[in-house]
């Protein structure tokens, strides 16, 4: 929280105070003449005047802290002025006298895919000698005048949810021992994970006897108005075995007659919203097909089983519920992995609904 305390015009410049009482504040500044300082910031031990640069100030509880990204500013603190220029820092406390400090280095993004597919956003960092915490921001364009969100982390990942699909800006600073802020990376990123995949009902490796009918299903997708479908003889969905578009059920049987033959399979489903905006394929599934002298083994009666894709180690929160709005939660359960292998429940329209909770909590 910052309040205006002055603004005072001389000659074509107006010099303008502000007094920071809580928070941060992250700023550009065009060069002025060394002699004019045409805003100056008040924290509660120390003050910044600010003439052409790129810098923040944060009040954090009796901490005064300032970051340059760069020019250079005066830092204020009592009668101490403190010359800080481009990738150094300073903290004021009221108590001790105010040093330069380094800032930190820029983070280093890890394997950046070309595309993010999955509704949780997750960015892996370097490692990095110092860093305490990590601070990450998104914004759509790459000034960052709208931040759409913002959190700290202690690990080297970065994890965004609730984004719509679209095109962002990530940048990402380290926090060192001080408090202090280092200097920022900025990343640009895609998301495509509408509409979402579907959850796959069902076992996964199934194995049936050849000319047994297999019986594919899934959950359905609120955003979807049709689904996509394909069995292929490698994992990679290169060698397709058969595939079937604009399925306006939530399960796929083959026709009479038609059979796969003896071998090993794999199987996606993607959701498509109108006539073409696919998302991403949901998790691949096993299907061997044995001869017809073998014997497949027996499916679980009675059993709800399903199952999403993910790619790290973590709990997920599951609710079944009997409405749309959960307000009749009919299960919840907390899970290590990703699948559910749970009594069926009365015959009836049920919705579920899945968070993840990373180690961190």
């Amino acid at each position: 929280e910052a309040k205006e305390i002055t603004r005072k015009k001389k000659g074509d410049f107006f010099n303008t105070v502000f007094k920071l009482v809580a928070g941060r504040i992250d700023a550009v500044k065009n060069a002025f003449p060394a002699e004019r300082s045409p805003l100056l910031i008040q924290g509660m031990h120390g003050t910044i005047g600010v003439r052409g640069t790129h810098f923040r100030m944060a009040q954090d509880g009796d901490n005064t802290l300032a970051e340059i990204e760069h020019g250079k500013v005066g830092f204020a603190v009592g009668e101490q002025a403190v010359a800080l220029s481009g990738g150094e820092g300073s903290v004021a406390d009221g108590v001790k006298p105010a040093a330069v400090i380094p800032l930190l280095s820029a983070p280093v993004v890890m394997n950046l895919p070309g595309q993010f597919e999955n509704i949780l956003v997750r960015v892996d960092l370097q490692e990095m000698q110092g860093a305490q915490a990590f601070r990450g921001e998104v914004a759509r364009e790459e000034d960052f005048a709208n931040i759409l969100a913002q959190n700290t982390y202690q690990g080297t990942q970065v994890r965004i949810a609730n984004l719509a699909d679209g095109t962002y800006w990530l940048r990402v600073r380290a926090i060192d021992v001080h408090g202090l802020q280092g200097l920022e990376s900025r990343t640009r990123f895609v998301l495509k994970a509408h509409p979402v995949a579907p959850l796959l009902m069902g076992t996964n490796d199934v194995e049936l006897a050849h000319g047994i009918q297999p019986d594919f299903s899934w959950a359905e997708v609120d955003e979807a108005q049709s689904y996509r479908f394909q069995i292929a003889r490698d994992q990679e969905f290169k060698d397709l075995a058969l595939k079937q578009d604009n399925i306006k059920a939530t399960r796929f049987s083959f026709a009479p007659g038609q059979n796969l033959q003896i071998g090993q399979y794999y199987w996606r489903v993607a959701s498509v919203k109108g006539e073409a905006d696919q998302g991403p394929w949901s998790e691949v599934r096993k299907l061997r097909v044995l001869p017809d002298s073998a014997t497949a083994p027996a499916l679980k009666p009675g059993r709800m089983i399903a199952s999403w894709q993910d790619d790290a180690t973590r709990k997920f929160e599951f609710q079944m519920a009997g409405s749309k709005d959960f307000s009749d939660i009919k299960l919840n359960l907390t899970l290590n992995e990703p699948k559910i292998d749970i009594e069926m429940p009365a015959v009836g329209k049920y919705f579920f609904r899945i968070r993840t909770v990373d180690a961190d909590g």
